[in-house]
């Protein structure tokens, strides 16, 4: 007699098995399998350095990530970034929320929410960069939208980036061959610069960026002794220096066969930013902004004609600057032509923070937090 056979089922991981735990409390093993799984580009530096990252040391009360386990594996992470944020003569310590990843097996069972609203209660302000998906969720908690951030590129070998299509290839590299002889064309009468390695003595010039207004994160000597002299890849920063009055901190990052540039900061030296004098009435003083912004511009835009000549022959492939500043942007449309946005938003957990957090008027650059480590 024939049976009916079963049918195999199918037992969907459940949410309810979740258990958050700081990354200090999971062994360092399941900590290297999950990585490896979830960034196989960044797992030995993350499994080796996310104390360094989320800061531990520093900020011992907070858990540095947090982590979504199942039954001794860790199937959901968070990190988050402390730094220190001024706007005016206020500061206030504020956390990146970065590096929000879980397993495809447990998407859509509100892990992210579990480890989103974690965080939210172990500090009253949060912000990140990400994208649509994780923003959305964020909104869905309260989480405010921020002004977008730009993204500034110039690939000068696209058939090495990331994600170009393999059959395109060759197509890819006559394009590149074309664009490289445009750009030399283009930056012949450039300036030479000077090239100079990261040490404390160079990082100084770069000490004490500030904005009366603007939201950002103050260039201090500790700020830039974390972020650099300790980054456990120190020796792969330098510094760009154009006359003494334009200067970028600036990295390789390889990207699989792409070899990266990207500029984390650019400081202008000039005097070109700046109004002094206080005593002039509002439309002088709006007339002299509008003209130092217009030569402020004018100067970066040579600056980074300069970088383009220097990278060709270094065998740059792609040339990265990220940034909020509207004038910033605006200099590099020129030359470094292709634009995309990042999506940004904050939380706050009480009115004085969103207050503190809101509005449009930032200053962020790669340096400000993980971009140069983790942008693709």
């Amino acid at each position: 007699m024939n049976k009916t056979p079963r049918r195999s089922t199918i037992c969907k991981p459940a949410a309810s098995d979740v258990r958050l735990r700081a990354a200090k409390e999971v062994p360092s093993e399941a900590l290297r399998r999950f990585y490896e799984r979830v960034y196989p580009a960044r797992a030995d530096f993350l499994t080796r350095n996310w104390q360094w990252l989320y800061r531990t040391e520093e900020y011992p009360n907070l858990p540095g990530c947090m982590l979504a386990v199942v039954d001794s594996e860790v199937i959901g992470h968070t990190g988050a970034i402390p730094v220190m944020l001024r706007r005016g003569s206020e500061e206030r310590t504020s956390l990146w929320f970065v590096d929000v990843v879980i397993v495809p097996e447990y998407h859509g069972q509100g892990v992210g929410t579990m480890m989103a609203r974690a965080w939210m209660s172990l500090h009253p302000m949060l912000m990140g960069f990400g994208r649509k998906q994780a923003v959305d969720m964020l909104a869905r908690l309260d989480w405010l939208p921020w002004s977008r951030v730009s993204v500034k590129r110039l690939p000068l070998r696209p058939e090495r980036a990331s994600g170009f299509p393999r059959y395109l290839a060759p197509l890819g590299a006559i394009a590149g061959t074309a664009v490289r002889a445009a750009w030399r064309c283009g930056t012949y009468f450039s300036r030479n610069l000077t090239v100079s390695s990261v040490c404390p003595e160079s990082l100084n010039r770069f000490v004490g960026f500030d904005s009366t207004h603007r939201l950002h994160v103050p260039r201090t000597e500790s700020f830039l002794r974390w972020r650099i002299l300790s980054h456990p890849s120190a020796s792969e920063y330098f510094v760009l220096d154009l006359d003494g009055e334009y200067a970028a901190l600036a990295r390789f990052v390889p990207s699989g066969a792409c070899r990266r540039l990207h500029l984390l900061t650019i400081k202008d030296n000039s005097g070109s930013g700046s109004c002094e004098n206080e005593s002039q009435n509002n439309e002088s003083r709006n007339n002299e902004v509008r003209s130092n912004d217009t030569r402020n511009q004018q100067g970066i835009s040579r600056f980074l004609r300069a970088i383009i000549h220097w990278a060709m022959d270094q065998n740059v492939d792609d040339i990265v600057l990220i940034t909020s500043d509207p004038g910033v942007a605006a200099a590099a449309g020129r030359w470094l032509p292709l634009g995309s946005t990042v999506l940004s938003t904050f939380y706050g957990a009480d009115s004085a923070s969103r207050q503190f957090l809101g509005g449009n008027d930032h200053q962020w650059e790669c340096l400000d937090s993980d971009f140069d480590l983790m942008y693709s």
